[in-house]
């Protein structure tokens, strides 16, 4: 890296920096390329694109300082990633701060850019490492899975987990990983328990969605009643997301599937033949007083308290009739309650919910 100080500094202040973030060049100060300050790292857009041509260019010639940069910076050539796994590789005795630096030069990259898929993959590939006793023996520190999952690593990835899905949202790469991570390190309830926190708070990442899922699958005794209540909840304090109409569709397919609730198909319903089919819509639900003692309906008959709709108390928790006649209900209240601004995507997707009712699920019965 002869010529380039910049560069040289670069790589040295990764150690004890805990992010990287790429800025405008006017945002930096004049004939800066970069400023470190309470341990970030910001630099320009220019600078950026000398540290993904050195990388690129000296991939083969200076393969540690040149996939170092690329890493760092979070790149999508795959080829500085798997230099990193090389010489990972070919260090003769590894120790658990090897792994950590390396794990670290990961989470920087994936800080520069959270969808770097090699950023990923080079921390499942040391986590695995990290379990592999062949790798460990020589570490008197870490000598079994056990002692591993005691370790501060698991958690010190939970966090940046966390950190990470704040920063990018929807982040299929990151979700997909996590789930990866849980059942290795088998975190489910830990997981499981944030991804509701998490959804409840951000209704538009499907990715959450689908990550909660994925663990709701595996895990037998899940309370989907209770799921089913929440939703309910969600859908009118929350209305507009469709991520909640389609976690509702998940949830009531779980409780065909696992014989919860023995579902009736009303006499009332008219079967789709095909998706597109019109549909007669159950008839909307107008004007203040009918939507109020809707939502009162809706409270007795899924067991909650609707505070944030109607006023209403001693709701009985504990009581709940999942009965398909009430997704009618839930229908109407959707289609004639003009939510602020969000009335025609709750419209739309109430819509959608029954065809898929009509169609889809009906056939599951």
């Amino acid at each position: 890296m002869e010529g380039n100080q910049d560069i040289q500094e670069f790589c040295k202040l990764y150690q004890n920096a805990i992010s990287i973030e790429t800025v405008s060049d006017f945002l930096l100060p004049e004939n800066k390329n970069y400023i470190y300050e309470e341990n970030q790292i910001a630099i320009s857009k220019t600078f950026f694109k000398q540290l993904l041509k050195f990388s690129a260019e000296n991939i083969d010639k200076l393969p540690d300082e040149a996939s170092k940069v690329g890493a760092l910076i979070g790149s999508y050539d795959s080829r500085a990633w798997i230099q990193r796994k090389i010489l990972y590789n070919q260090k003769p005795q590894k120790n658990f701060d090897d792994l950590k630096n390396e794990l670290h030069i990961c989470h920087l990259g994936l800080t520069a850019n959270p969808k770097s898929a090699g950023a990923f993959e080079n921390i499942r590939f040391l986590l695995k490492k990290c379990q592999d006793k062949e790798t460990i023996q020589n570490n008197e520190a870490i000598q079994s899975t056990e002692i591993i999952q005691n370790d501060d690593i698991i958690q010190n990835e939970l966090n940046f987990y966390i950190k990470l899905t704040g920063k990018c949202l929807r982040n299929a790469l990151l979700w997909r990983h996590k789930v990866w991570f849980t059942r290795e390190f088998h975190t489910e309830e830990q997981d499981l328990k944030w991804s509701e926190e998490w959804t409840q708070t951000h209704p538009a990442d499907s990715s959450a969605f689908y990550f909660m899922e994925t663990l709701i699958n595996d895990n037998k005794n899940y309370d989907l009643i209770k799921a089913l209540q929440e939703n309910t909840k969600a859908i009118f304090t929350l209305p507009g997301h469709e991520s909640i109409w389609n976690h509702r569709r998940y949830i009531l397919c779980k409780l065909v599937e696992r014989k919860i609730v023995q579902f009736e198909v009303p006499k009332t319903w008219e079967i789709a033949e095909t998706p597109t089919k019109e549909f007669k819509y159950p008839d909307v639900i107008g004007g203040n007083n009918a939507i109020r003692y809707a939502y009162t309906q809706i409270c007795d008959k899924f067991g909650i308290d609707l505070n944030f709709i109607v006023t209403r108390s001693n709701s009985d928790d504990t009581k709940t009739e999942p009965h398909l006649a009430n997704e009618d209900l839930i229908i109407s209240v959707s289609r004639g309650d003009k939510f602020p601004s969000e009335y025609a995507k709750q419209k739309l997707a109430a819509e959608k919910h029954y065809r898929w009712l009509r169609f889809q699920f009906i056939k599951k019965l």
